[in-house]
């Protein structure tokens, strides 16, 4: 008999989908050898659409505590947000669930089985746990979905600057892809440059208008997984934040223009700004280099530091879990 695995995360306008996303990458990765759940409070209604299009439930709560009627042996509840206190945690675990936590702040107590946190370089001395925690640290373990995490696998060399992806996840509630567009507009030597935006943003006109007077420009929403991965496989720059999107260039092999404007995205930008992975636009609020940027200065830039492994190691770590 299968386990099961329940995921409570949300995502919306406010909060963008990354924490749906990565635990959409983590159901992927196990769903082989469980049943998956989900148990959001808020979810947008195309991805509940998709969810559920790739066998995955989704049950809209009203609050935490029903997230309890979906817990008990044999099921692994994973926790993916900032409001989930020790005693809450506590309450999962006496259910008989063991518990995970995708925490990428570090600076709360947990009582999880396993937690998880691909922020490179990242420690363990970071956390308040439990003994018996165990740890899923770093790049190894990459949120990433199975296209991106085949990608890593066989990425392609790119030469020059030619196809520009710009994409600041679901909601971009600062409107930095208008600010990116705009400056990338001025880079003459950009031949192509499109601009994705999630079923959350809500400034879309904005972004047409800008396509409208030029033809290079090419502007998306809420485009499905595999679009998605086309899109960010064919570009030769992609400029992302550093949040779960730049992993996913890392592992397409992209030359990379990144930066950190919301706290929750800082360990990453650390850690794969100490690794050289992407040209610096710190909190992007200065973009004109983007209008001369070159491939020249992307010479000492990494590639190769997802090694596409990370599925078969979450799955190992969750199916020994309930042994």
């Amino acid at each position: 008999m299968k386990g099961k695995v329940v995921f409570r995360a949300d995502g919306g306008e406010k909060t963008g989908l990354g924490h749906l996303i990565r635990c959409y990458a983590i159901a992927e990765m196990v769903q082989n050898n469980f049943n998956i759940e989900f148990a959001c409070i808020d979810i947008p209604g195309e991805t509940l659409l998709d969810f559920e299009k790739k066998g995955m439930k989704v049950n809209v709560i009203k609050d935490d505590k029903e997230l309890l009627d979906l817990t008990g042996p044999k099921t692994v509840v994973v926790l993916d947000g900032y409001n989930f206190p020790r005693d809450y945690q506590e309450d999962i675990r006496r259910s008989g669930s063991m518990l995970v936590c995708i925490d990428d702040w570090g600076n709360t107590e947990s009582v999880a089985d396993i937690l998880i946190n691909h922020a490179p370089e990242v420690t363990s001395d970071s956390y308040k746990v439990l003994p018996h925690t165990i740890f899923a640290l770093g790049i190894e373990y990459a949120m990433l979905r199975k296209e991106f995490l085949g990608a890593a696998l066989n990425t392609r060399r790119r030469l020059a600057l030619k196809n520009i992806l710009i994409c600041f996840g679901g909601a971009d509630p600062t409107n930095i892809s208008q600010k990116v567009l705009e400056n990338c507009i001025s880079n003459h030597g950009f031949e192509k440059i499109n601009v994705v935006t999630g079923n959350s943003y809500t400034l879309n006109e904005a972004l047409l208008d800008l396509s409208a007077s030029d033809t290079r420009v090419h502007v998306y929403q809420s485009l499905d997984q595999q679009q998605m991965f086309k899109m960010m496989a064919e570009a030769d720059l992609a400029i992302v934040p550093a949040s779960g999107m730049l992993f996913e260039a890392i592992a397409c092999g992209c030359f990379i223009a990144s930066g950190c404007y919301l706290d929750n995205q800082r360990a990453i930008y650390q850690g794969f700004k100490k690794m050289n992975a992407f040209f610096d636009l710190t909190d992007f609020s200065e973009l004109s280099v983007l209008e001369t940027i070159d491939v020249k200065d992307f010479s000492g830039n990494r590639t190769g530091l997802i090694d596409g492994k990370s599925g078969e190691r979450i799955n190992r770590l969750f199916l020994q879990s309930i042994q």
